[in-house]
């Protein structure tokens, strides 16, 4: 399989404990493609807020007018 660098570490086999950083890559990335159409479409929204949440929240540095917008997906998620 060709991973692209630029999505982050390759997913190793499922079999096999993960670094903090391919689940990273699994929700930003993976996750969307897999769960769309498996997921009722509510779920399914939810979940791409959550990706959505997490992608700017690991952004170094997180810019000052996307503060709310993180803090409010991640309060709507709870």
């Amino acid at each position: 399989m060709i991973f692209p660098v630029a999505f982050g570490d390759k997913p190793r086999s499922i079999f096999t404990i993960k670094k903090a950083s391919e689940w990273k890559t699994w929700l930003k990335v993976i996750s969307p493609v897999v769960r769309k159409g498996r997921l009722p479409e509510p779920y399914y929204s939810e979940w791409i807020n959550l990706a959505e949440a997490v992608t700017t929240a690991t952004n170094y540095p997180i810019p000052y007018d996307q503060l709310d917008d993180v803090q409010a997906k991640f309060t709507r998620l709870v």
